[in-house]
């Protein structure tokens, strides 16, 4: 985090948490950063999936598009502009469709990566734990309340303290309670 950050200076940080609203920076990243790591040009002889990456742009866009219940550009399905066609619909859809791209982006990860088990390089570079972390990362920049879960479901963030003090006492309970959990012979 950088200095305006860190120290309340940024808008972001004036304005207290956001929830609904996919600020434009915010976007960006995912349309950006995220996803042009993860998408190849599939359907088209001449681009070859070398690196192995989970999507095909256009098999994404027509998942993201019947998600938030949009049709596809017309265009699409043309090689030279399915990518930039992909970081428009991220771009310029409704704020709350942009978090459902959020978690559909999340569930497709989640059911390709048992397909890498055995291969922690890819799943350390395309893996569903990289993504919550980027996402997760960005909307705390943001100041964006709401946060990517294990299982791949958006949730509001839990603040803090009051995380902590949830950790503390779920631990008081294990321990005091812990006869009652155990099974005996």
């Amino acid at each position: 985090m950088g200095f305006s950050h860190r120290l309340g200076y940024s808008k972001s940080q004036e304005t207290g948490e956001i929830w609904e609203d996919a600020p434009e920076p915010l976007r960006l990243f995912l349309a950006d950063r995220i996803l042009p790591a993860l998408v190849y040009v599939d359907g088209d002889k001449r681009y070859r999936n070398t690196d192995n990456v989970p999507f095909g742009c256009k098999d994404l866009i027509a998942d993201l598009c019947a998600t938030i219940g949009q049709a596809p550009d017309s265009d699409y399905s043309d090689s030279w502009h399915c990518e930039e066609i992909l970081s428009e619909l991220i771009k310029n859809c409704k704020w709350f469709n942009f978090y459902d791209i959020a978690e559909r982006i999340a569930k497709l990860l989640q059911i390709y990566e048992p397909r890498h088990s055995g291969e922690p390089a890819w799943i350390a570079k395309y893996g569903f734990d990289f993504y919550k972390f980027s996402l997760n990362e960005v909307l705390e920049r943001y100041n964006v309340g709401w946060r990517l879960d294990e299982t791949g479901l958006l949730h509001k963030r839990v603040p803090q303290s009051l995380a902590q003090k949830e950790k503390v006492l779920h631990s008081n309970l294990n321990d005091r309670y812990q006869p009652a959990n155990s099974t005996t012979a």
